[in-house]
């Protein structure tokens, strides 16, 4: 029976937090590489795609391409090995190997994401989180937990909104309309679980830790209907070490004993040094501003019930005799409304009409309703990408 920490491979008589968190977090490494290979991401990385975009963190990130992808298809396929490499060491025990294992596969993950924005999503966000807490924690529990709470009590927070209770946003679920007493009950009792309920998962007692515990998960497969089951497996087997602590083991003293220890204190520092970097990206974009226009990534949110929005794109382009011609974009060229996608659109677009002034919008709407509005247009757009 053993304590993993994530430098050291100090030995304890138990299977701890610490173990279940390090298996849990392997194991979603090995969910996203089968995730990446159902989806053929390595594809992302071939000069003929013209889906691929680019974030904030490296914007000439299609610099990296090939017309040969193979060399990319065997950095997945390496990827995927080292997730299952990480899981057989840490079930032989061999504390030292994991961790060099779980230094790489984060640092593999960081760079897929940074150079394909295509693969940037809020489980894979949540998953280098919560990876990084580890690193950054000599005890994880505490630091987990308070950023899994945080996570869903912003998410609930974010929900706190006309447009979100009332169900005019939203999708009809099994058979109920967004307005139907059903759906605006369980829309108010999703909020109460992320704001309140959630936490129990650090205050509360056994009982209510265990009942937190349900809900969260109950949540999470009904989330499967909107936001896909990716999203729902990854959001519990995040959960997967607070279960096992609050169902099986038997720690008495809590993760508040000895508070003023100095490993607790790591793990508070840790937490906060994690969430520090989260609040830099402006977590409430989705409810302060369009999220077309802004394009920035809500790190702390996880979905239960997701507002789903459509964009649609036009382009007039000035010809040389003062005419002008109005085209609606094919949607199909552009993944997302996120601007880094219509931007990669925009500049490919350039490329091929040197010369010519284009103005181009960007129209967005909420799925339940009819209208589209413009939140952003470009003008001359050559001339400033």
């Amino acid at each position: 029976m053993i304590v993993l920490e994530p430098y050291g491979s100090h030995i304890k008589p138990k299977y701890d937090f610490s173990f279940w968190s390090l298996l849990g977090l392997l194991f979603a490494h090995f969910v996203t590489s089968y995730i990446w290979f159902k989806d053929q991401a390595w594809n992302l990385f071939s000069t003929e795609n013209f889906d691929a975009y680019c974030g904030a963190l490296y914007k000439n990130c299609t610099s990296i391409a090939a017309e040969d992808i193979s060399s990319f298809q065997f950095l997945f396929v390496l990827y995927a090995l080292m997730s299952i490499c990480g899981l057989t060491f840490l079930l032989a025990r061999k504390v030292k190997i994991v961790n060099w294992i779980f230094i790489a596969l984060f640092a593999f993950k960081f760079l897929f994401l940074v150079s394909r924005f295509n693969l940037v999503n809020s489980y894979n966000e949540v998953h280098l989180m919560l990876c990084l807490a580890y690193f950054l924690s000599k005890g994880v529990e505490l630091s987990y937990r308070l950023i899994l709470s945080l996570q869903y009590f912003l998410s609930g927070i974010a929900k706190l909104s006309y447009a979100w209770l009332s169900g005019a946003t939203l999708l009809s679920l099994y058979g109920f309309a967004p307005t139907s007493s059903f759906y605006l009950i369980l829309l108010s009792y999703i909020v109460s679980v992320q704001v309140f309920l959630v936490w129990g998962l650090i205050f509360g007692s056994k009982f209510i830790k265990r009942l937190t515990l349900i809900q969260l998960v109950v949540l999470n497969m009904l989330s499967a209907y909107f936001v896909g089951l990716e999203y729902s497996l990854m959001s519990t087997l995040f959960l997967l070490p607070i279960i096992v602590s609050d169902f099986f083991l038997n720690d008495e003293e809590g993760i508040f004993r000895g508070f003023f220890e100095s490993y607790v204190l790591k793990q508070i520092g840790a937490a906060l040094l994690v969430l520090a970097l989260l609040f830099s990206q402006n977590i409430f974009t989705g409810v302060k501003k369009s999220f077309a226009k802004s394009g920035e990534t809500k790190f702390l949110d996880i979905n239960v019930i997701k507002v789903t929005r459509d964009c649609r794109f036009r382009l007039i382009k000035a010809n040389k005799g003062g005419s002008f011609n109005f085209e609606e974009v094919d949607t199909s060229n552009i993944t997302s409304c996120k601007p880094a996608a219509y931007q990669a659109y925009l500049r490919r677009l350039c490329g091929k009409e040197k010369g010519k002034r284009i103005f181009f919008q960007v129209e967005e709407k909420i799925k339940s309703e009819n209208l589209y509005k413009e939140i952003e247009r470009y003008n001359d757009v050559c001339t400033t990408l």
